[in-house]
């Protein structure tokens, strides 16, 4: 299980690309076209790229990032970098029923995707950011 009470939250853990929706949307290729029901905005809380979705569709988010990201986690995942889990750390970390994508652990930037399902059981928030 990931534990993140222990992830440390440093500076440079923090998104690279800030407060430009157009820059986040650019490092993933196709995005529009591929989820064309999704209108993505900025979301200044987590300085990251959030859209809406529904339960419904979501086999085709998880499609998409399933392609573009190569490394997929969810609350019980044992197989995580330093990087990465201090990276999640900065959005909560990620509950039963939440999951994730990441690029593999390199030495440049990392893209990240985060799947938030909502309460009400319908909605679910897809967050991606770059790190």
């Amino acid at each position: 299980m990931i534990s993140y009470a222990t992830a440390p939250v440093r500076d440079e853990y923090r998104p690279i690309l800030q407060n430009d929706l157009s820059a986040v949307l650019s490092w993933f290729p196709k995005v529009a076209e591929d989820l064309p029901g999704i209108r993505w905005t900025w979301d200044g809380r987590f300085a990251c790229v959030v859209g809406v979705t529904t339960v419904e569709d979501l086999a085709d988010t998880d499609g998409y990032l399933s392609r573009q990201l190569a490394f997929r986690f969810d609350s019980q995942s044992r197989h995580v970098s330093a990087r990465q889990l201090a990276y999640i750390a900065r959005f909560g970390g990620v509950r039963s029923g939440q999951r994730g994508y990441t690029d593999p652990e390199g030495a440049g930037p990392q893209r990240f995707a985060l799947i938030w399902p909502w309460t009400d059981g319908v909605h679910v928030s897809i967050r991606l950011a770059v790190a």
